[in-house]
Parts: C-alpha cells; structure tokens; sequence
C-alpha cells in the first residue's frame, strides 16, 4: 500500500481507502447484504494496509457507523476515521448531539475528520462550519471536510472556519472537478479524498448495454452515468480503458482506480467493497504504476463523456436544489 499526505493535515492515508456507503443497507444498492460479511471486510483492509475508512449518519441511518465500529475494537489506533452528516445536523444548537452520535456507533472518542455531506439551499455553510469548529474545539473533531460544495459554498465555509479536506465525486468517468474546484484545492492546501471512484461500479467493467439492475437499485433512475443518451458512451469508455489496462495485466477498475489517486492534488480514493475479495482487488491498484502516455491516453479515451456532463451540478441530479447559495 501507498500512502500520501492529505493536504495540510498530518494524516498520511492509504492511497485506497474503504468506503461503507454500501454497508448502511440502504436503497441503493439491491438486497444482498450481510453485516458479518462486511465486518470481515473491514478487518480485511487493515489487514492489507488500509488505514482510512469514510463513513455517514445517512449511510443505513447509522447503520453503517455501527458496522465500522464493531469490526475495529481494538485497532482505533491504526486507523483514520471520517464521517458525515447533513448540514441540518450539523446546526450549532444539534451539532454535537449529532457527532457523539457518531462517536458512540463508531466506538471512539474522536472522529479525525467530520464532514458537512451537502449543503442545503436552506442553511447557511457558514452556521455549520462555526457549529464544528467548537466541536474542533472541544476535541471530539480532528479535521473539517466538506463533501459535494461547489467552489462558492467553499469560499463562504472558509470565512467561518479551516476546511482541511474535500470530498467530491471524481473519476474518469466524472471529472468535472478538474476545471476549477481541484485547482482551487490545491492552491489553498485543501486535501482531496475522492468517492464514486468506480463511477458506482461502472468501472469495474462488468456492465454492458444489455445489463439488468435489481428491483430497488435505482442507479438508472437517478445517476446521470446510467442515464439513456450518456450510459451507451460511458460503456465505450470503459471498453477504452480496458485496452489500456490489458497493457499492464490489471483489471479495468485497478486502472481506474490508479489514474485516480495518481492526479495532482488528489490524497485517496474512497472505494466500497461488499467482501473481501472485491477489497483485494481495489487494494492491487496500488502495485503498479502507468507510463505518462497511457495516463494521458486513458483520459482521452473518456473527453467525449466528460463533455456531456460538464452541465449536470451533481451525479444523482441535473439541477440540485443543495447547490443554491445561502450565504
């Protein structure tokens, strides 16, 4: 495993880290899903050197906080810890409720970075960053994050507080983080731990045109990548991608996952994982390395894609009501 510097924290994270999302059983992802086999996922990945683990509230409602702390009792020491919550919780007279809500499902007295997971059209960033830097104070926080702020949402928190870290979405699949909310990160110290690295499994290179989802999973429904008109060439850039990836005798998603945290500016990548074989496989992204060519090669290959979607605000919505400015 490799390990990089989150922005201006003193965390060193693996370049892979473990996103529970798929853990907390929720609607989005079908009904197979078994707490056992994920708690023996988790312990698997510190195992293989995976030392930042990215959970929510709205994972399960809390489930998956719970799951995460029982499969690390007695490891707290080796690991990162990161949550979120939405900004209603996040209000400085239900904040902390909020947060040792989290602390008590974990198992932990502290939590190394809190995140606002959206903004709301209806709260000011600002109330939620004051609400967390006295939680900072008070040492239940390590790190501010935000998660899926726009650059002006971001300006706004950094009048209130220190936003150490950002979470956006970022693939090749979905880049549209490139032509002003990376640069910006990088030019104030803001560490980058991305999520959907995978683009929701799109890269893992199992899906074609004739693929069929579970009743409840409604990826079709809402994500722009799955969408009719955008899904067929998504598709061919993931064939693309597999091309380049035969070159080095990895899988489409360990090349994914490569030319992800491989970008400047970029500290993790935060991948799910139902068991512990699907983790091995995200965790060899990790063993090699692509020549600058391919590099260059495996972004082209996604140009078109990323031009379609340049006008959607988020992955799950076209026009999001959270992206309204409160100030």
């Amino acid at each position: 495993m490799k390990y990089k510097k989150l922005g201006q924290t003193e965390i060193q994270a693996s370049v892979i880290s473990l996103g529970t999302w798929v853990m907390g059983g929720d609607m989005w992802w079908g009904s197979d899903h078994d707490d056992n086999r994920y708690i023996n996922t988790i312990k698997h990945s510190i195992e293989h050197g995976i030392n930042t683990i990215d959970t929510a509230t709205a994972y399960g409602k809390g489930h998956s906080e719970t799951i995460v702390g029982k499969a690390i009792k007695g490891q707290r020491d080796k690991l990162y810890l990161a949550s979120k919550a939405m900004a209603d919780e996040l209000l400085p007279e239900n904040a902390q409720q909020t947060v040792e809500a989290s602390l008590k499902r974990l198992g932990t007295d502290y939590i190394d970075i809190y995140y606002i997971h959206w903004p709301s059209p209806g709260i000011s960033v600002a109330y939620n960053m004051e609400a967390l830097e006295a939680l900072r104070g008070k040492k239940l926080i390590r790190y501010i994050g935000v998660s899926n702020f726009t650059k002006r949402h971001l300006d706004i928190a950094r009048t209130a507080g220190k936003v150490d870290v950002f979470q956006p979405p970022y693939s090749l699949l979905w880049r549209n983080i490139e032509s002003e909310l990376l640069p910006y990160c990088i030019r104030n110290g803001i560490g980058v731990m991305t999520y959907s690295s995978l683009a929701m499994g799109l890269l893992s290179g199992k899906y074609d045109k004739d693929s069929k989802f579970e009743q409840g999973d409604i990826r079709e429904k809402m994500v722009a990548l799955f969408m009719d008109g955008i899904y067929d060439k998504a598709l061919e850039a993931v064939d693309g991608i597999k091309k380049i990836s035969e070159k080095y005798g990895v899988s489409t998603a360990q090349a994914a996952l490569n030319w992800v945290f491989s970008q400047e500016g970029i500290c993790t990548s935060i991948v799910g994982a139902r068991t512990p074989e699907q983790l091995k496989e995200n965790i060899m992204a990790a063993d090699f390395e692509i020549t600058c060519f391919d590099f260059d090669e495996m972004s082209k290959v996604c140009d078109e894609l990323k031009t379609l979607v340049a006008d959607w605000d988020t992955m799950y919505y076209k026009k999001a009501e959270a992206f309204e400015i409160i100030n």
